[in-house]
């Protein structure tokens, strides 16, 4: 297979590739020995001669005289090598035609891994490039890569030819999260690089290599915004190429701009404008005023003007570079976001806030016309939503300061509830198609649920995805065609409210949104039908003391029995932050003795100055943002009345006063409100209770030990994830890890049996026995599926689950109520995760999953909100209770016990909630218990 130094166009010529193996003069028998010449010396003058037409006719002519039988292959060279030539001239459509035949007929008769099929694979990837079909071309290029890399060997040139194309197709669609991994790969390589055979030809083109190679990677980082590593790069990537190549080649000029966009990015605009003048003026010298290089150069520079006089310049540049992106792209691709993002800032820079909001303000209609586009990873989700976050972000902040905000209120709780991969208004309404359209998307979207847990799970286990990928691209491809059918998401505003906002007007309590926006924290506090903003206190001190105050109750928590913490693993360092730590992590940081100092620091942040529009109210939502769902709300102290006492003489906490529930976002409350009123109407039997599982094979019962039967234990992903994630920070515990295992892995919940027998008489009360119970051997994954699967899961008004949950700590989807792990039956591993638990049918007012850490989420910028309470949401319940951290057998069997003897006498959630945590708190009930049962919903 030939490969060339890769040309600084996407596309290539035939005369560029005429010393490669089969399009020279040579095409390849079944053993992919020459055989035969594809061309005659006539043909081969020509095309060193650029006569592309003549090479047309006579290569036509040569084809028609050529037998398809005994050797295939010279036929199929030939017909690529005129598909070749078709699309130097134009003829692209023709050219595709030709290639996807000659592809087609290489694959069937010499199979994929022959010379003459590669050939016709890399012709073909190409003409669907030249013709912007880069979602055909990149599978094409995956496919080739792997082939390449067992015949050439994984760190030659022809795979580091191949992964920049698939990585520069990549760009073409958007993913830049996919084409990272190529682009660090293609560096390396080249940095193994060394002239001789198979390899560059000299010192200078290797060199050229490299840079080509750095510059690649330094692009795909600044459009993920990590600029940092950015600069570097494409500082190498100019001085190599320019002493390679010289200062006036293409590649060296092309290089100049990714580092002058690099520069910008690092605030270096005065030094990126000069380097961008030079470059155009080098470029209309050397390369032509109508060159394409040289337009981009004059674009960015026009693109990146930002004092007062240059105004004009910069609007016209950038206007220039956005009608030209929106022509040859479409208005919503991730291309013309970026531009159009960048075009907002540098106005809002200039204090042009108005024109900035209309540039934002159109972006934004934009992509929410947008299917997302997720094609062999869901991590090219990533880069897309990095890329919308940071206009979102833009477009609020421009809302606000032109004095818009409502609708700064009603955008950011709207576009939360987007980011959690729900439609902008929160539902689908009877405008959504009919009863079977429903059903058919939402079984659609459970199918990528579960192909989304797989991936995690080989990806969490660093295993292939592949196969899973492919999958995942067939069910993504089903799901899209059908949320197609559904109207257009449209852009909230006062002048066009969404249908929550009328659900939160109408809230008797305090309603909240909190929002990180920047280095800051905003709330916007709703005051009758008006909103107000309030800045609080800085991102950098609020995120990190959440999750140190999770970490330390957590730590806390899981020391050994009667061998409590004799110091806290908890720090406030000089910026007033705080931060989980066995040790010292910074000069001047102080040790915190009380671990209730976070809580009074965090009550001073969050809701000191909100409190004289709270106070006085009985109820208060909350819609939280990024790791917002991990404080205690409700246990947080009064420290705007700090002489008031509680009901139990202690000093008077929020919960206290106001019954808290949170939601992801407050977008949300009307699909919850009509999902209760739709609810109440129908006959559902009173609970489902689920506890008592078998976890252990040696179990106990008072001084009786037995063991549990359990032949053909089989160790599943899950288990794999659970005891791998419990021994990367000391190998050395694996063999114990493993040992634990084939005990069951984990321990008996001796309380659990009692309390949801106890749970049940309550429910139930003196009537007959309509609850369900399912304990030992039924507390199992098996009964929950099958429940599911007949509806009956659906039937139910509460469902409790007193169980061991598990926190994944990287991939919420894999988070977990454990149920029955000892006699699994077939096709079971004990784990119900958030990915399924998000396919179920419930019609729940209440799910309470008592279980340590069901509500937290260890992922970067979580809060339980990507975890189990979203997932449940999805499956239809209207609230939970789920917990922060590790909780007590015991001390949480009283807690909900007590819990649903108020639920039994009349009490609503909130409330009955509220109560108990009064009450447990009088009885000193563990704090772990008190505080971490949290409610999710209104």
């Amino acid at each position: 297979m030939g490969f060339v130094t890769p040309s600084p166009q996407p596309d290539r010529s035939v005369r560029a590739v005429l010393a490669s193996g089969c399009l020279a003069l040579w095409c390849f028998g079944a053993q992919a020995a020459p055989r035969e010449p594809c061309t005659d010396e006539a043909t081969v003058a020509l095309i060193k001669t650029g006569q592309w037409a003549r090479v047309r006719t006579l290569m036509q002519q040569r084809i028609e005289r050529t037998p398809e039988a005994p050797e295939p292959a010279l036929r199929i060279c030939m017909r690529t090598l005129l598909g070749g030539v078709l699309a130097r001239l134009g003829e692209l459509h023709e050219a595709e035609a030709q290639l996807q035949a000659s592809h087609a007929d290489a694959l069937k008769l010499l199979g994929p891994g022959h010379e003459a099929t590669q050939e016709a694979a890399f012709h073909l990837a190409t003409a669907y490039s030249k013709l912007g079909q880069y979602d055909k071309a990149i599978p094409v290029y995956r496919a080739m890569l792997s082939i390449a890399e067992k015949r050439h060997g994984a760190s030659s040139l022809p795979v580091l030819t191949l992964l920049r194309n698939t990585s520069t197709a990549l760009h073409w669609v958007g993913n830049y999260a996919d084409a990272l991994p190529l682009d660090t790969r293609a560096l390396a390589i080249a940095e193994q690089l060394v002239p001789g055979p198979g390899s560059c030809d000299t010192p200078g083109t290797c060199d050229a290599i490299r840079g080509r190679a750095a510059q690649n990677l330094a692009s795909t980082l600044i459009r993920l915004g990590r600029h940092a590593e950015a600069l570097p790069l494409a500082q190498r990537g100019v001085d190599l190429q320019r002493a390679s190549l010289g200062p006036l080649h293409a590649n060296t000029l092309d290089a100049q701009l990714i580092l002058a966009s690099a520069l910008i990015d690092a605030g270096r605009i005065p030094e990126a404008r000069a380097l961008q003048q030079q470059v155009r003026d080098q470029a209309r010298q050397a390369l032509g005023p109508s060159h394409e290089l040289t337009r981009k150069a004059e674009l960015d520079f026009g693109a990146s003007a930002r004092s007062a006089g240059e105004l004009q310049a910069a609007s016209e540049g950038q206007g220039a570079q956005l009608a030209q992106l929106r022509q040859r792209l479409g208005p919503a691709h991730p291309e013309v976001l970026l531009t159009s993002t960048n075009q907002a800032e540098r106005l809002m820079r200039l204090s042009q806030n108005r024109e900035a909001l209309s540039v934002a303000e159109a972006t934004m209609r934009d992509t929410l016309a947008r299917p997302d586009t997720l094609l062999f990873d869901d991590r090219s989700l990533d880069a897309w939503l990095a890329m919308q976050s940071r206009l979102h972000g833009l477009y609020i902040e421009l809302l606000l300061r032109n004095q818009r905000v409502a609708d700064a209120f009603l955008v950011s709780e709207s576009l939360k509830l987007r980011r959690q991969s729900l439609s902008l208004n929160g539902q689908e309404g009877a405008d959504s198609g009919s009863g079977e359209a429903r059903a058919a998307r939402k079984a659609a979207s459970r199918r990528l649920h579960l192909i989304d847990q797989k991936v995690a799970l080989a990806r969490s286990l660093n295993q292939d995805t592949g196969p899973l990928m492919a999958q995942r691209a067939i069910a993504f491809a089903e799901w899209q065609r059908l949320r197609a059918q559904m109207p257009a998401a449209s852009l909230p505003s006062v002048q066009a409210p969404p249908p929550w906002l009328a659900a939160v007007v109408q809230q008797a309590g305090a309603v909240v949104g909190y929002r990180f926006f920047g280095p800051t924290l905003l709330a916007f506090v709703t005051e009758g039908s008006g909103v107000r903003v309030v800045v609080l206190d800085t991102q950098d001190r609020v995120r990190p003391s959440i999750e140190a105050y999770r970490l330390t109750m957590r730590a806390i928590a899981m020391a050994p029995r009667g061998k409590p913490l004799s110091t806290l693993p908890l720090w406030r360092l000089p910026s007033g932050a705080y931060q989980h730590s066995p040790t010292e992590p910074q000069p001047e940081a102080r040790r915190v003795d009380d671990i209730d100092e976070v809580l009074r620091s965090l009550s001073q942040w969050l809701v000191e100055p909100l409190w004289p529009k709270l106070a006085g109210r009985e109820r208060l939502l909350i819609g939280v943002d990024q790791n917002l769902g991990h404080v205690p709300f409700e246990s947080l102290p009064l420290t705007a009345e700090p002489q008031a006492k509680g009901a139990s003489g202690e000093p008077a906490l929020l919960g206290d006063r106001l019954a808290v529930g949170l939601l992801p976002s407050l977008a949300l409350l009307d699909t919850l409100g009509e999902r209760q009123r739709r609810y109440a109407k129908s006959e559902r039997r009173p609970l489902l209770a689920v506890g008592g599982a078998h976890y252990a094979r040696i179990a106990k019962v008072g001084l009786v030990q037995f063991v549990r039967p359990d032949a053909g234990r089989q160790l599943g992903a899950m288990d794999m994830k659970q005891i791998w994630q419990g021994v990367q920070r000391d190998r050395s515990l694996l063999p114990l890890a493993l040992a634990q295992w084939s005990q069951g892995g984990w321990d008996d919940l001796p309380g659990s049996l009692a309390e949801v027998d106890a749970i049940a008489r309550t429910a139930d009360g003196a009537g007959p026995r309509r609850s369900l119970v399912l304990r030992g051997a039924q507390a199992s994954e098996a009964m929950v599926q099958q429940l599911a699967d007949t509806g009956e899961l659906g039937s139910f008004r509460l469902l409790h689950f007193t169980t061991h949950g598990f926190l994944s700590d990287d991939e919420p989807a894999l988070s977990a109520i454990v149920l029955k792990q000892v006699n699994r039956e077939p096709g079971t591993d004990g784990y119900l995760t958030a990915a399924e638990i998000a396919t179920l049918e419930l019609h729940s007012d209440l799910v309470v999953v008592s279980a340590c850490d069901s509500g937290a989420n260890a992922s970067p910028g979580g809060g339980g909100a990507a975890g189990l309470s979203m997932a449940l949401f999805q499956a239809g319940t209207v609230s939970s209770i789920l917990s922060l951290w590790p909780i007590e057998d015991e001390d949480s069997r009283r807690f909900m016990e007590h819990f649903h003897a108020d639920l039994a006498a009349g009490a609503d959630t909130a409330e009955a909630l509220r109560r108990t945590r009064v009450w447990a708190r009088a009885q000193k009930l563990s704090r772990h218990v008190v505080q971490g049962l949290v409610r999710w919903g209104p």
